[in-house]
């Protein structure tokens, strides 16, 4: 099993990561859409509802006056429609020591045996 590089266990746990932020943001949005169509179905069987939703944008009969308060701040009721969450490749920083031990032991093992193998009475020569 491999740990580093592209396809190995920590680049998996950081897709796993990834695709648990998207579920999340894929419920969220389907949230925001049944509250959507909640607001639509009100907004298109209330009258009442639509002249308020128009005073809190602005919009006033011509018989009426805005009264505006110093101290007080009107809530917004604005939805936030889903993120962009993109998928940012951290550097695993464990890459070059696995690649360094992996070097290191092939020439260890390259440089054991041209030491103790059997030379010129090895396999190669007894084929001859």
């Amino acid at each position: 099993m491999f740990l580093g590089g592209d396809r190995g266990l920590l680049a998996y746990r950081q897709l796993e990561t990834y695709r648990g932020q998207l579920e999340e943001n894929v419920e969220n949005l389907k949230d925001s859409e049944y509250d959507l169509a909640m607001d639509l179905e009100r907004l298109s069987r209330d009258p009442e509802r639509v002249r308020l939703e128009a005073r809190s944008l602005g919009y006033f009969e011509r018989d009426e006056q805005p009264v505006r308060l110093q101290s007080y701040e009107q809530g917004s009721e604005s939805y936030t429609i889903g993120s962009i969450i993109r998928f940012e490749q951290k550097k695993n920083s464990l890459m070059p020591v696995f690649r360094a031990i992996g070097i290191s032991f092939g020439v260890g093992v390259y440089i054991i045996l041209l030491l103790f193998g059997k030379g010129k009475t090895g396999y190669a020569s007894a084929r001859r």
